[in-house]
């Protein structure tokens, strides 16, 4: 049926989504040349006119299946953490497809739309270390499109990624805390603005490695807690503070 964008994903997108197969939507396993017709009406009432354009695409029987490997299952990340993403380049690089590079796109909709492009050329390797851009949805979807290409592959779920505050990003509630000084030489103060809760304090590298983490810590009088971080090599370190009814995390500089 007619439809209001200009560009048709074969499967239909919300096939590859739900991983289901739909008569006439299934990809073909063998080598074949598919023939495609678009036609264009100009809508006039009074004398319409109408023009076609021919698409022929060319499946490669050895070829395949193209598939994204990583993310797999339901991770949740955090924005500005360098992440990896895997894919079975099943042959693609190879003649006749012979597709060097693709292009890595994020969905933040379930997988329906890719308005963010992470990698638009990367070698088509199988693996490929992103940074993962700084957004919050819990429908995140990674695909990875042969670049110059029609073919494309989407990680089978969806998956989380949670925005991390900024150095002097903060949130106007009543259990907002900010990290002072930051950037800093190694000390770091959590100050709570309207809470003196029980908290809980996690610290990761920007990798993802938990390199710090202490429960059960009281602010002080000003509702300050202190921590000495001189250990830690220099760098960007995210900072998740945890109490009965707030989570959050902001981004820390080691210098």
């Amino acid at each position: 049926m007619p439809t209001t964008v200009p560009y048709r994903y074969f499967p239909q997108i919300t096939d590859v989504i739900n991983n289901v197969s739909t008569r006439g939507e299934i990809l073909p396993s063998y080598g074949r040349t598919m023939e495609f017709r678009l036609t264009v009406r100009d809508n006039n009432a009074g004398c319409g006119g109408v023009a076609n354009d021919d698409a022929s695409v060319t499946v490669d029987g050895n070829s395949g299946p193209f598939l994204v490997t990583a993310p797999a299952s339901a991770v949740n990340w955090n924005g500005d953490t360098s992440q990896t993403i895997t894919w079975d380049v099943a042959n693609t690089t190879a003649a006749p497809v012979s597709c060097a590079n693709v292009s890595i796109l994020l969905s933040t909709d379930g997988g329906l739309t890719y308005p963010i492009t992470i990698a638009a050329s990367t070698p088509n390797d199988g693996s490929e270390t992103v940074t993962i851009p700084n957004v919050s949805t819990a429908q995140a979807r990674i695909m990875v499109a042969g670049e110059g290409n029609v073919f494309y592959n989407i990680n089978p779920v969806n998956f989380t990624i949670s925005k991390v505050l900024g150095v002097n990003e903060t949130k106007g509630n009543n259990d907002v805390f900010v990290v002072y000084p930051n950037p800093s030489k190694g000390l770091l103060n959590i100050k709570f603005t309207n809470s003196n809760e029980i908290y809980d304090i996690a610290i990761y590298d920007v990798s993802g490695k938990l390199v710090l983490s202490k429960s059960n810590n009281k602010a002080d009088h000003d509702q300050v807690g202190t921590f000495n971080l001189t250990h830690l090599v220099k760098g960007d370190y995210l900072i998740n503070v945890k109490t009965k009814n707030m989570d959050k995390t902001i981004k820390w500089i080691k210098e």
